[in-house]
């Protein structure tokens, strides 16, 4: 096994041998290892596999991050957020940054997994330029094992920084949220692929919702396609919804149980809640809004597509300054 330290050099690209601690360009090694930390590194055109890739920084410091420039990360290839130093202490974070530039994939294994001994949090964020896409073909996964009673172990941050031409995730694989890991994802989410939130390590215990933070959070601030599948098993599921546009999530929720909820963010307040079969094991939740604009009533429907068996009286709306929180009774 070969272990490669990226010295960052001229000027970053992944390709000169002289950005290696051995003069050599690590591309498809068998079992070999990949340290960064500092420095930017840019993958331009190129696939490496059969490697496990160990980056981050501390937080403050010079972010550690990888530019993928028409490029994949291989189906054998793991890239992991590693910290540079010992986090002793709470505020000993360790960043990565990936930024997605054109049209790039990921066949391989994204992680941002919070080792139960440290006490920083880990931050995994991943940019998608302006009308770029990032094609996850493979696995994103982030979490903070929630073994240390802190909130917010690992965040996801999955962003565009133009926010009037937004990149795209193409998800067709897997992203996993887990124990007490805070998600976003920010560009508009289309592919086949399956988005989960759940708490494999089980973490702190306590009832559903934990105020520290044990359960897993996402929240998608555009559209997701009907071709998703978010499983709720635990944890909170946010969604924004714009007045103008009530239809922007259009995947289907499966899995949802009593240890998962989902907030509809304020402006809306919701009212009255109905469930609709629609085919055997499937149905539609609508949840209604009723405001008063220039003295008029006006009503507002969220349809929520749902893969399971329920009945109307299995959820519960809460309204409260964030929103309206849609449960169900344990």
């Amino acid at each position: 096994m070969t272990s490669y330290k990226y010295a960052g050099a001229n000027p970053g690209l992944w390709t000169d041998p002289r950005n290696w601690n051995l003069g050599v360009v690590p591309l498809w090694d068998s079992g070999s290892t990949v340290s960064l930390s500092g420095p930017s590194v840019t993958l331009h055109d190129i696939e490496p596999n059969n490697m496990a890739i160990s980056a981050g920084s501390a937080v403050g410091t010079s972010a550690t991050s990888i530019v993928l420039d028409n490029a994949a990360f291989g189906p054998s290839l793991d890239v992991r957020v590693v910290a540079a130093a010992p986090q002793t202490y709470l505020y000993d974070d360790t960043r990565l940054d990936i930024r997605v530039v054109g049209y790039d994939t990921n066949y391989g294994t994204i992680e941002a997994i919070h080792p139960a001994t440290s006490a920083g949090s880990y931050f995994l964020s991943i940019d998608v330029a302006s009308g770029s896409q990032l094609n996850n073909k493979g696995t994103i996964v982030a979490d903070g094992r929630a073994t240390q009673g802190f909130s917010q172990d690992t965040i996801l941050s999955i962003g565009s920084a133009d926010s009037y031409n937004r990149g795209t995730l193409n998800n067709d694989g897997q992203i996993n949220v887990f124990d007490d890991t805070v998600a976003g994802i920010e560009p508009a989410v289309i592919g086949t692929g399956t988005i989960t939130l759940a708490r494999p390590s089980g973490g702190v215990s306590g009832a559903f919702p934990e105020v520290n933070g044990a359960y897993p959070q996402l929240t998608f601030l555009t559209s997701v396609a009907a071709s998703q599948t978010v499983e709720l098993d635990a944890g909170q599921l946010t969604l924004y919804v714009p007045l103008s546009q009530p239809h922007r999530f259009d995947a289907t929720i499966a899995g949802w149980n009593s240890q998962g909820q989902v907030l509809l963010a304020a402006p809306f307040q919701g009212s009255s809640v109905a469930y609709t079969p629609t085919s055997p094991g499937h149905g539609d939740l609508t949840v209604s809004s009723t405001r008063t604009t220039s003295g008029q009533a006006v009503t507002q429907s969220i349809d929520l597509h749902l893969a399971g068996n329920y009945k109307t009286s299995d959820f519960v709306l809460t309204n409260n300054y964030l929103g309206t929180i849609v449960s169900i009774h344990g």
